[in-house]
């Protein structure tokens, strides 16, 4: 299922990412790091380097939920969860 006003990351085996919109416009792209259950995003805005971190579980059902991190959490338990193509 293709996201209706949604994102889509790509992950790339060089530890490089894109995160596009559904429509295919480029939001953001840099590099990823797994560390134990996180993983980081780290990618320049407006000149700026900005890391972003996210809790990841995988799911048996080819689902993966990023849960933010740091630099800041959520208190309200927000998610974001993505079908694996």
């Amino acid at each position: 299922m293709d996201a209706i006003d949604g994102f889509i990351y790509i992950f790339n085996i060089d530890k490089t990412f894109r995160k596009t919109a559904s429509d295919g416009t480029l939001q953001e792209a840099g590099i990823y790091r797994l560390d134990g259950r996180e993983e980081f995003f780290e990618f320049e805005f407006e000149g700026e380097e900005i890391i972003q971190g996210y809790s990841f579980e995988f799911t048996t059902n080819n689902t993966i939920t990023l849960s933010p991190s740091f630099p800041g959490i959520c208190i309200e338990g927000c998610f974001y969860r993505f079908n694996r193509r």
